[in-house]
C-alpha cells in the first residue's frame, strides 16, 4: 500500500449546495481532495485554526488525552479508502496498532497534533481533482498557503494522466451530486 502526504488547505463552501468542504492538497500532482464533513467536524477545524479554547475538552482533546495517557504515539494519520463518497481513515499508533476513525476525527487531530495526513494513492486517483494552487482563491475562496509547491506538471491534457480514470472520477462526483463544472462557477445565475 502506497500513501502520499497531503497538505490541509482549509474549509471552503462549495456550490451547488453551499456545503462546507475540507480541502487537502497533493502538491506533487497538483490535486485537491475534497472531503465533506458534518458541521461539528468543520467547527472543530475552525476552532483549531483560530486558536479558540473551549471551556470543556473537545473530542480531539479527549482523543489526544487517551493517546498520551496510554503512552502511545501517533505514527501516521491515514485516509485509507473511499467508497460511494464515504472515506475510511485510520490512526496508526505506536504500541497500540491501528484504530479506525472518521475524517471528522482524523482531520482535527492532524491539525492539533501537527502530524501529517497520508492518503492512499488509490483514494487520490479516485476522488481528487486537478487544481493549481494559484486557483484556490478563485475557486474556493482560500488564499494559497505560502509553503505550497507552486511548480508542478500542469501541461498534461488529462487531470490524472489516465482519461479512463478521469471519466471514473467524474462519475463518482456525479454520484455525490456534484459535477466538476460546479467547482468552477463564476457565481452568476443562469
Amino acid at each position: 500500500m502506497s500513501y502520499r502526504e497531503v497538505t490541509y488547505i482549509g474549509v471552503a463552501v462549495i456550490s451547488p449546495e453551499m456545503v462546507p468542504c475540507t480541502l487537502l492538497f497533493d502538491a506533487a500532482h497538483q490535486r485537491v481532495l475534497p472531503i465533506w464533513l458534518p458541521e461539528p467536524g468543520v467547527e472543530a477545524l475552525e476552532a483549531i485554526e483560530e486558536g479558540r479554547m473551549a471551556r470543556r475538552p473537545s473530542d480531539t482533546d479527549v482523543l489526544q488525552g487517551i493517546i498520551e495517557t496510554t503512552g502511545a504515539e501517533i505514527e501516521a494519520l491515514r485516509i485509507d479508502s473511499v467508497y460511494q463518497g464515504v472515506y475510511h481513515c485510520s490512526l496508526q499508533l505506536r504500541a497500540l496498532g491501528q484504530v479506525d476513525c472518521k475524517p471528522s476525527q482524523l482531520l482535527p487531530l492532524a491539525q492539533s497534533s501537527g502530524v501529517g495526513i497520508e492518503v492512499h494513492e488509490q483514494v487520490l486517483a479516485d476522488a481528487s481533482v486537478k487544481v493549481a494552487p494559484q486557483e484556490f482563491l478563485e475557486y474556493f475562496g482560500i488564499e494559497t498557503p505560502e509553503h505550497l509547491d507552486l511548480e508542478g506538471d500542469l501541461q498534461r491534457e488529462s487531470a490524472s494522466g489516465d482519461e479512463a480514470a478521469d471519466a471514473d472520477f467524474a462519475a463518482f462526483m456525479e454520484q455525490m451530486g456534484m459535477k466538476e463544472s460546479d467547482l468552477f462557477q463564476d457565481g452568476e445565475d443562469d
